[in-house]
């Protein structure tokens, strides 16, 4: 047996082409539904600017942890190489040989509105929860979240462009110590991404690092955003936070409010 029949031997050869032939969607909402990990959709967008949901088609359905990890229906991977080995290929399959790859997460509701190839369905989701259980090996390689279990669609939210005032609310409500992470160097395939200031989160009186996902490490979180190099620096946290106090007051304190009742209800 060969060392890619063997990964697919994980999962029956008729369900793995049923749920290939579907995008993943309803292998992908049973695992989130498992596992509490987030819901993602990669779309091809004939534009790199223009990412209107009108224009893009749906190219794949999985779930992704709060660090750099992928599990799909072909296994666990990181981001690039799921990249690498399932969306380049679905792309080159399709003919999508310009434009580019959106990716975006989802509460389980919306990603029953969104126009997929093809639409969940709740007897294949009940009948993939069914499989995944009883896959015992695939499912100890995922990584299980901790607690606090806020809402996965609400905490990658605030990990993506909510993370400042988030952080600061920790600051004031856990007496825990705001600072930001700062990107000097990216892994390859995000080499292009723009360094610097990337994400807020607190640090408690142990060092340990404490964003919307909880209690983790500031390397879990460096993965989390591809960055190989990187550096902490409370006084840009406080930049970065005066200056959108400065430019969108309501904005600012909208959601600061939001993450002040997410501390009070699930911290």
């Amino acid at each position: 047996m060969t060392k890619k029949n063997k990964k697919n031997s994980q999962f029956p050869e008729y369900i793995l082409r049923d749920w290939e032939n579907s995008d993943g969607v309803n292998f992908a909402i049973a695992l989130a539904r498992i596992t509490n990990w987030i819901l993602h959709v990669d779309w091809w967008s004939p534009t790199d600017n223009n990412e209107k949901l009108e224009n893009m088609k749906p190219l794949r359905v999985y779930v992704g942890n709060n660090s750099n990890q992928i599990y799909d229906l072909k296994g666990k991977q990181t981001i690039s190489t799921f990249s690498n080995n399932i969306i380049t290929p679905i792309l080159k399959k399709r003919g999508y040989n310009y434009g580019g790859v959106v990716s975006r997460y989802y509460a389980e509701s919306t990603l029953f509105n969104l126009p997929l190839r093809i639409r969940p369905s709740e007897e294949k989701i009940e009948e993939a929860k069914k499989f995944i259980y009883n896959n015992t090996e695939f499912l100890s390689r995922i990584s299980i979240r901790n607690n606090p279990l806020v809402p996965a669609d609400i905490a990658a939210k605030f990990t993506f462009g909510k993370c400042n005032p988030f952080a600061e609310a920790l600051s004031e409500l856990k007496g825990f110590k705001a600072t930001a992470i700062i990107a000097k160097k990216y892994n390859y395939i995000f080499e292009g991404n723009k360094l610097g200031y990337v994400h807020s989160f607190a640090l408690d009186q142990e060092n340990n690092a404490i964003d919307v996902w909880g209690k983790d490490t500031i390397e879990n979180i460096a993965k989390r955003f591809e960055i190989a190099e990187f550096e902490l620096s409370e006084s840009v946290h406080i930049a970065r936070n005066e200056m959108l106090k400065n430019d969108y007051p309501d904005r600012y304190e909208e959601i600061h409010n939001e993450s002040v009742r997410i501390i009070n209800e699930y911290f």
